[in-house]
């Protein structure tokens, strides 16, 4: 946190001044109004100079501590901002096996819900700490100067009000994270609902989901009852000794007046000195389940922050295409291997085609490429350089892929084509849609390529449009990852004429369901249960009536 507030030091800087002025002006306030009091029976013209005195510095005093809560209100605003950017950017670079391990939802969770909690945590800090730390210093001085012996007894609090918030925080602190915690996990299952909605209707599964839903909120809202309830216990607590004291406060006071050691009008101005003592001690039990709900979030937040980004190459590169697995061993779980030994050269513009049942782990070799995945073993090269040597900028720009299930964010058919390459011409997205044969498709809408991607899409079209995006992008190495599973027949036919074109002006990395597409590819790698089993040309596996085989003959 002081990392953030250290970019606004001049905010901070100003925001303490000011808190410093308006509590002063505020602090001696009291002073006058006392002297008004015991200038009552002597002198009226005195009492009203004394009470516009007293005026003047409560309107010096509610201007600067408007000021400083203002500047601080925006110190947090633009810290949680930074810190929600350094969040998602973050996300976005956090390498694949956590994301594959953490709910999207608890991701999702810090830069809404943790950040909103910092916020409002942030400010209340900085508007109270600073301003209370000053009222704290002042308000004790002008009371030793009242009564030694009256300061003592209000400082006697001090002791009891820090044990009881001692006693208490520990156990906010623990509850609010808990609460952070399943904050995250019902964030999650609302977005898994959200997303399946169709599929949970088609399996007429709202039962369930309800059911699984309201433990999660039961959970939720039990573990935040007791947060609440564990950090509300300060502030009565606080307030029992304040009374306490003031009931003592009391008894002295009037002691004291009756001996003639003080009048009623300085009394009057400690016993203002004591309340505002009192009251940052208050405030900050008030809000501590703000505070502790704020601490929870930034310790989620600070959690992912400090994973190690992957190690990144530096060289830049324009990629002929060839592609070397060298002695290339990987797992996902080093108790599991799955590759062993790979050795394979691909030339340019060359097609491998990937083939397995379901779960056999056909995308491995993409993760791979792709450098999701850091290999235990071995190297893997474009052209004659590694790719852990190759900035992950750069050997994206030279891959282009399709996935299986077509991704389009809310926007015009232009910019989702455009989204690899936001500079291109009009021109040139025209000639990528029209080589993935969606240009007649786009110009039958009413608004074309300016027309809003919506559900009212088939697949198929909006398959072509991401074949297009990946054209456009014109990296030398194409990966379609199982592009056409999610399709009709007829519409696949369609698409595969368009891929044996692409393919003819790429390195292609191709996964399939259907074995038909894969017959002229150059090496068709089969797997079976996460490992490659075979390897060849289909004539080749054929003739060696192994797993392929099999798999072949199934199909027909």
């Amino acid at each position: 946190m002081i990392k953030y507030l250290s970019e606004h030091k001049g905010g901070v800087f100003l925001s303490l001044v000011f808190a410093i002025v308006g509590n002063l002006a505020m602090v001696i306030t009291p002073f006058y109004l006392g002297l008004a009091i015991d200038a009552m029976t002597l002198d009226m013209n005195l009492v009203v100079q004394y009470l516009w005195i007293a005026t003047g510095l409560y309107s010096l005093s509610f201007l600067f501590i408007w000021l400083s809560n203002h500047i601080s209100f925006k110190v947090s605003v633009d810290v949680v901002s930074k810190m929600r950017e350094d969040v998602l950017n973050k996300y976005l670079q956090l390498p694949l096996s956590v994301l594959d391990t953490t709910s999207h939802g608890s991701l999702s969770n810090l830069v809404s819900n943790d950040s909103d909690l910092i916020l409002d945590g942030l400010f209340q800090a900085l508007s109270q700490i600073l301003g209370g730390v000053v009222v704290i210093v002042v308000a004790s001085i002008f009371m030793f100067r009242i009564s030694v012996l009256m300061t003592l007894v209000v400082f006697a609090t001090i002791p009891l009000v820090y044990f009881s918030s001692h006693l208490v925080s520990k156990r906010s602190r623990e509850a609010f994270t808990n609460q952070q915690t399943i904050a995250g996990e019902l964030n999650g299952f609302v977005s898994e609902v959200i997303h399946n909605q169709q599929l949970i209707t088609n399996y007429n599964y709202h039962g369930q989901v309800l059911e699984k839903f309201s433990e999660l909120n039961k959970s939720y809202n039990m573990v935040g009852k007791r947060a609440q309830f564990v950090s509300s216990l300060t502030n009565p607590t606080t307030r029992v000794v304040n009374n306490l004291s003031y009931t003592v406060l009391g008894l002295v006071g009037a002691l004291a007046i009756l001996k003639g050691e003080i009048s009623v009008g300085i009394f009057t101005s400690f016993i203002s000195y004591s309340l505002m003592f009192a009251k940052p001690f208050n405030e900050l039990s008030a809000n501590l389940s703000q505070v502790f709900a704020a601490r929870a979030g930034f310790e989620s937040i600070e959690k992912i922050l400090k994973i190690e980004d992957e190690p990144d190459g530096e060289l830049f590169i324009e990629s002929d295409g060839t592609v070397s697995f060298v002695d290339v061993d990987f797992s996902y779980d080093p108790k599991k291997p799955l590759i062993k030994g790979l050795d394979m050269n691909v030339s340019s513009k060359q097609k491998i085609a990937i083939v397995g049942p379901t779960g056999a782990g056909k995308s491995t070799l993409i993760n791979i490429l792709m450098r999701y995945y850091e290999v235990d073993r071995g190297h893997v090269y474009l052209g004659n350089i590694d790719l852990r040597d190759i900035k992950r900028e750069s050997l994206y720009d030279n891959i282009s892929i399709v996935l299986q299930k077509p991704w389009l964010f809310n926007g015009s058919i232009l910019d989702n084509i455009r989204y690899g390459r936001p500079n291109a011409s009009f021109e040139e997205v025209i000639e990528a849609a029209k080589a993935a044969d969606c240009h007649d498709f786009i110009e039958s809408l009413d608004d074309g390529y300016d027309t809003i991607v919506h559900d009212n899409m088939s697949a198929g079209q909006k398959q072509l449009i991401t074949i297009a995006r990946a054209l456009l992008s014109s990296g030398p190495i194409l990966i379609l990852d199982e592009a056409t599973s999610s399709i009709d027949s007829l519409t696949e036919k369609r698409i595969q004429t368009v891929f044996t074109q692409i393919m003819k002006q790429h390195t292609s990395f191709f996964v399939a369901h259907r074995l038909s597409t894969v017959v002229d590819s150059d090496v068709i790698l089969v797997m079976r249960d996460g490992k490659i089993v075979e390897k060849g040309s289909h004539q080749s596996l054929m003739e060696a009536r192994g797993f392929y085989f099999e798999l072949y003959q199934s199909q027909f």
